[in-house]
């Protein structure tokens, strides 16, 4: 459809989804499943992509109908921004933060809204969270995996407080046997950069023991009623990099094991936080250091 302005022709798109443009959504697959197509010089804006196709009455992603196995749902609230129909497919732009995710329906899909609803939740991140799809298909599948052994104890009421804590990756949840205790294990990265030049390792620490500290740690000692589980065990990747000769930055693998006796001390200020990080384990790459939360 056109019309006409100045004496040139405008298109006027048609939107091709039976879903609001604008409208929140929040992408099923696992974003491994979102293969990277292009950086866009002039926004900045990533672009991924995955293809959409239908063999007999099963949707695949990328040729796979088992995508929903693959892992957790990308748990990210987007906007549904653009509707293009090419020649032989339909390209549906999803606006993810600072990312583009394009999703290409092909010529095998009968029906282009069943197929999009297939692998997109209509609605913002907490109606995702209450949906019968992410508690059937993703919660029912997947928790079991995580908390399995002796982290089978954990109630689910729990075991979602700690997905959530850990940004829904799965891959950041464990459970691990240290020095004869068995620690529940999570994981993070702390995404700042720290100049080498101005911070050292001992300074880089030391920070990162009190970023671990100020987010409510001790809060975890709940988890002490809990048979089997002795402790608590954080990792986090700790990044640096000489600011004047570095591009890229290095790393360092930050360790530190609480034991339940030790936090629960803390929580009820029989110790100091200089206390309990000096009766826990700190590693650094492995190898065991003394934290001073005062060398400022």
């Amino acid at each position: 459809m056109f019309f006409a302005f100045a004496g040139q022709l405008f298109a006027v798109d048609k939107w091709l989804l039976n879903v609001p443009k604008d409208s929140y959504v929040v992408l099923k697959p696992n974003k491994a499943v979102f293969g990277f197509e292009k950086l866009s010089a002039w926004s900045g804006r990533n672009t991924y992509g995955a293809a959409i196709t239908q063999f007999e009455d099963k949707i695949r992603v990328n040729g796979d109908e088992n995508w929903r196995e693959i892992g957790w749902s990308t748990m990210v609230q987007c906007v549904l921004a653009k509707t293009d129909k090419k020649k032989n497919a339909v390209i549906v732009e999803i606006r993810c933060g600072n990312d583009n995710v394009n999703l290409t329906f092909d010529a095998s899909i009968k029906d282009l809204n069943k197929a999009f609803k297939e692998v997109v939740f209509v609605g913002n991140l907490p109606g995702f969270l209450n949906s019968d799809y992410y508690l059937q298909e993703v919660e029912k599948r997947f928790l079991p995996k995580i908390f399995s052994g002796k982290l089978e104890v954990i109630p689910l009421g729990m075991q979602r407080k700690l997905i959530e804590f850990v940004n829904f990756e799965p891959s950041l949840l464990g459970g691990e046997e240290y020095k004869g205790k068995f620690y529940l294990k999570m994981g993070g990265a702390d995404d700042f950069v720290y100049n080498s030049l101005q911070v050292n390792q001992s300074l880089r620490t030391s920070l990162t023991v009190q970023k671990i500290i100020a987010m409510g740690i001790k809060d975890m000692v709940t988890l002490k009623v809990y048979e089997g589980l002795d402790g608590l065990k954080i990792e986090v990747k700790i990044f640096f990099k000489d600011f004047l000769r570095e591009a890229n930055p290095n790393f360092e693998d930050f360790s530190i094991y609480f034991t339940f006796e030790e936090l629960e001390r803390f929580q009820k200020a029989d110790i100091t936080s200089q206390q309990l990080i000096d009766n826990s384990i700190v590693l650094i790459n492995g190898n065991r250091v003394q934290v001073s939360l005062t060398q400022f």
